[in-house]
């Protein structure tokens, strides 16, 4: 597993906060508690051999709340607490000077690292919420991006009801200049389009979108796409040009969003939902939104209820 999958380890659900004291699970059938804790003994041992340190001491304690007198578990609880937390010290000092740099993955996975190691670690926890609200804002100004661009996508009626001739049309279509004649329907009132407009503007948006799209510009073939979508009525049936593009701009969408994943989530469902609506049939859209959708719900608990011990794997971002 990469190391930048580590972050999205936390959210398969939100558990409660690791109490000093563990509450150990009962001997399986057919074995005394003698060898349970023997068992539970070994685990611990094999577990600080893989560096797993809380691990180690949540079965160190198991084994302690099983045979108080043990001295064995005594020490290894005593050390595995001072390892704990000095490493928890080194993790989240190392994550707010990623955080004051402006690496917010390097530092998210070093503060969760050091709540892995000390769930009560309040300082760590807090600056994982700043992490959080900046993420937060970040897509919020995101999605306030896109919806802008979704806007742009529609023949605007602005006020100055411009009426757009179908000679001035017509002249930009025969000499191939189809972005200012997108450009001057925008400026047009599309009530007041000549019809004969229609079929020019369906072919200059078309065009436009197979060569966004080429460029993988998937914002502005979507706009143009949109428009052509408008007017496809001037199509003489079903136009196989626009079906490739809706499929092509639905692979695209799922491409970005699954790539955004990791530090947008807003981001990656928006982008989801468009490839959608070019492709309903989408299947890896349709398997990775709700996917999507509950690591949003998850993330908002967790900024409402707290971070929580979780299990990362080795190799902390330095």
């Amino acid at each position: 597993m990469k190391i930048n999958t580590v972050v999205w380890l936390l959210i398969g659900g939100v558990i409660s906060l690791l109490q000093a004291c563990v509450n150990p699970p009962a001997p399986p059938s057919g074995q005394t508690t003698e060898q349970f804790i023997e068992t539970r003994r070994s685990m611990a041992h094999g577990l600080e051999q893989q560096d797993d340190l809380a691990a180690a001491l949540d079965q160190w304690r198991i084994v302690q709340t099983l045979a108080p007198d043990d001295p064995e578990a005594a020490q290894a609880i005593a050390a595995l607490k001072k390892r704990t937390e000095s490493r928890a010290s080194q993790l989240f000092a190392r994550g707010r000077a990623q955080f004051d740099k402006g690496d917010l993955h390097r530092a998210e996975l070093n503060l969760l690292g050091a709540l892995a190691l000390q769930p009560s670690h309040s300082e760590a926890f807090a600056y994982l919420k700043k992490i959080m609200s900046a993420r937060m804002g970040a897509a919020q100004r995101h999605k306030a991006a896109a919806e802008a661009k979704v806007y742009s996508r529609q023949i605007m009626p602005p006020s100055a009801g411009k009426q757009l001739q179908f000679a001035a049309a017509n002249n930009l279509f025969t000499q191939q200049k189809y972005r200012e004649l997108s450009a001057l329907v925008r400026d047009a009132d599309i009530n007041r389009v000549d019809q004969k407009i229609r079929p020019l503007l369906y072919e200059a948006d078309i065009y436009l979108a197979q060569q966004y799209s080429t460029s993988h510009d998937r914002l502005r073939a979507g706009q143009h796409l949109d428009r052509a979508l408008l007017n496809i009525s001037c199509a003489a049936g079903t136009d196989p040009r626009a079906e490739k593009l809706k499929m092509r701009l639905a692979n695209d969408n799922y491409n970005y969003g699954k790539g955004i994943l990791a530090k947008d989530i807003r981001g990656t469902i928006a982008a989801l939902e468009q490839a959608l609506r070019y492709n309903p049939d989408h299947a890896q859209a349709r398997n990775l939104l709700p996917q999507a959708t509950r690591m949003q719900k998850n993330l908002e608990k967790i900024e409402r209820r707290g971070v929580t011990r979780q299990v990362l794997l080795p190799g902390i971002a330095d």
